[in-house]
């Protein structure tokens, strides 16, 4: 899966769980520290969330990182390799 799809896959479930749990976007922003803008772009699929994030949001929404994400192994595996990608980036910085 690449990371277009991948970003629509966590926004669809990001705004499915925020609409079941009665929050509003600028209400989960808060909850995250974030403004209301990027709940926006996350659930629109035009953002991606970091590891953070997305354990801040299986937290509120009292669900497992693995619920956010509703994917087979191999594309969970595939997202878990550009995090340690991402990682390693962030050492040498």
């Amino acid at each position: 899966m690449a990371n277009e799809e991948l970003k629509k896959v966590i926004g669809h479930n990001v705004r499915r769980f925020r609409l079941k749990a009665g929050f509003s976007q600028a209400q989960l922003a808060e909850m995250v520290d974030r403004d209301a803008s990027a709940i926006t772009n996350i659930e629109g699929g035009k953002r991606m969330v970091g590891v953070e994030l997305l354990c801040s949001f299986a937290a509120i929404f009292s669900v497992s990182v693995d619920t956010l994400l509703q994917i087979g192994e191999r594309i969970r595996t595939s997202f878990i390799s550009v995090l340690e990608i991402k990682s390693r980036n962030m050492e040498f910085e």
